[in-house]
């Protein structure tokens, strides 16, 4: 008899939307209530919104335990995953399951299904948008190994994914003392105080600074849409496929033939990216030593793209990681399905212009952090490459997992 997911489950289902007629459902909430677009493949700890114990107890929401595997039913991050660290809710297009931890070990439940993600997805029916029905999910075949070598397997691709975890940690610290930097000369101009200062469409700005378009000015210029004609095969990334700055799937096969329309827009040297669909904030850095993502991968037409002068690439890079980008870019997106920003309201966008050896001095004070996020970012591919080359190895004997694999594995960290 095939042994199938659910046979491993001590509970699932789906969740709910409390209705948002009621605004004291979401006001002041407390519990975690967690949508599709969150799923990135990795652990969840937090949510974008909560719900109230009144929205809790008037709707069919349930809650789920710690470690509840979840996956996207239907929409664009159809299959996405996630492992749920803490209790939460989650939307009616989640399915949840819950494993029976005397079955099968949950983390292999997760790698198991992102591994087979193209299988399972390919199930899905809908003409406008693919939907997974939770039948199809609870019916799809999981292979009969046994649960200590299913925690064995699980030990080294955790180990992987613990030590991307700690990269992206690093990541974020260099990141916010970027922007610390940003804010002391940018913001508030502390090293600028004894100069004179003039009025501007900003707000009184050093004199000989000056204000551009974001998008048109002596720091960059929007890119067009438009790819190099490629053979073989190159990775697709749409703006699901990012969260915050970090790329979370590099899966997405396309050829030249076959690829999908938005799959066209070519990623080039020292050029900033920012999807434009409005609450989204996806940003992608392409650096001078980033050959691997002009290389090797097309971004979809969801992104906007600056080319930057080299001087100025880090400047650009470290404002669109601020809040008052995201906060101007959500306020100029219009749209009546989908609200976005389009180029034109993208130059609405006003920047400050520093002087040019002042702009070069910043460069140069935030270049090697950069050129470390690179590095450590590089690093993490490799490493998910790795890691998702292994889970299928490791099951069929390929690669064992006694003593001494797990440490000649454990030496590629």
């Amino acid at each position: 008899m095939e042994f199938k997911i659910k046979d491993v489950l001590i509970n699932y289902g789906s969740g709910a939307t409390p209705s948002r007629k009621n605004k004291d459902y979401y006001k002041n909430g407390t519990i975690l209530w967690l949508k599709t677009k969150e799923l990135q493949d990795g652990k969840i700890y937090n949510t974008e919104e909560k719900i109230s114990i009144e929205g809790y107890k008037n709707s069919n929401v349930k809650i789920f335990p710690e470690n509840t595997i979840t996956i996207a039913m239907y929409g664009a991050t159809v299959g996405k995953l996630g492992i749920l660290k803490r209790e939460m809710t989650t939307n009616q297009a989640c399915c949840n399951l819950v494993v029976d931890k005397n079955k099968a070990d949950y983390r292999f439940l997760f790698y198991y299904l992102k591994h087979s993600r193209r299988k399972l997805v390919s199930l899905a029916n809908g003409a406008a948008q693919q939907n997974l029905n939770m039948r199809t999910i609870l019916d799809f075949p999981f292979p009969k190994i046994s649960l200590p070598k299913q925690k064995q397997i699980s030990d080294v691709l955790a180990s992987f994914d613990q030590k991307i975890e700690t990269n992206n940690a690093i990541i974020a610290n260099l990141e916010a003392q970027a922007q610390a930097i940003f804010n002391s000369w940018f913001v508030n101009f502390e090293p600028f105080q004894n100069g004179e200062f003039v009025e501007s469409e900003l707000g009184m700005i050093p004199e000989g600074w000056e204000v551009g378009k974001l998008g048109n000015s002596s720091l960059g210029k929007l890119l067009s849409s438009g790819i190099n004609d490629f053979e073989n095969q190159k990775i697709y990334l749409a703006t699901a496929d990012v969260t915050d700055s970090n790329i979370t799937n590099y899966e997405t096969k396309i050829t030249m033939e076959d690829k999908p329309s938005r799959a066209n827009m070519q990623p080039i040297k020292n050029s900033v990216w920012f999807a434009k669909m409005k609450d989204s904030r996806k940003l992608i850095y392409v650096g001078a030593n980033d050959d691997f993502l002009v290389d090797e991968v097309i971004f979809s037409t969801g992104f906007a793209g600056i080319k930057a002068v080299e001087s100025s690439v880090h400047y650009l890079w470290t404002y669109l990681l601020t809040e008052d980008f995201n906060t101007k870019k959500n306020l100029l997106s219009n749209g009546t399905t989908m609200q976005a920003i389009n180029n034109t309201n993208i130059n609405r966008i006003k920047i400050v212009i520093p002087k040019n050896n002042v702009l070069e001095d910043f460069n140069g004070l935030v270049k090697p952090m950069f050129e470390l996020i690179s590095s450590y970012k590089n690093q993490n591919l490799k490493l998910a490459q790795i890691r998702d080359t292994l889970l299928p190895k490791l099951m069929s004997g390929e690669i064992r997992v006694g003593q001494d694999d797990i440490e000649e594995i454990e030496n590629l960290l």
